[in-house]
């Protein structure tokens, strides 16, 4: 038995909805970023275009869109399990953490969002 590097579940495509939406999720973030390994986690629920929830290889959080991506520049994930929220709304996307001992806080926000796309 190994477990993978990267997990990506793939859902069917639908249009994301046009004003706002929400996505929270429990995600078990692994230690791969503090040796600067080029890997991605991106978790996404239409297609490959489009992520709510994105995380670049240096375990910076964001939002990843068809025309590119913004992350949160001052924060970086930590190991271990976390409650992910992300809020999206026309032209913004805040982002909460929290874990199984702290309630989700205010990390921080990016500039896209990724309402309306399909």
């Amino acid at each position: 038995y190994s477990e993978p590097d990267n997990q990506i579940f793939f859902t069917p495509k639908f249009k994301w909805p046009h004003d706002k939406y929400c996505v929270a999720l429990w995600v078990d973030w692994k230690n791969m970023y503090s040796l600067g390994t080029p890997n991605t986690i991106l978790t996404t629920f239409d297609s490959l275009k489009h992520a709510p929830i994105f995380v670049d290889n240096h375990g910076n959080i964001g939002v990843h869109h068809d025309k590119g991506n913004q992350v949160i520049s001052d924060y970086v994930v930590k190991p271990g399990w976390s409650f992910v929220i992300a809020l999206g709304s026309t032209n913004k996307t805040e982002f909460y953490i929290g874990d199984l001992k702290m309630e989700p806080e205010y990390i921080g926000s990016v500039g896209i969002s990724i309402c309306g796309q399909k």
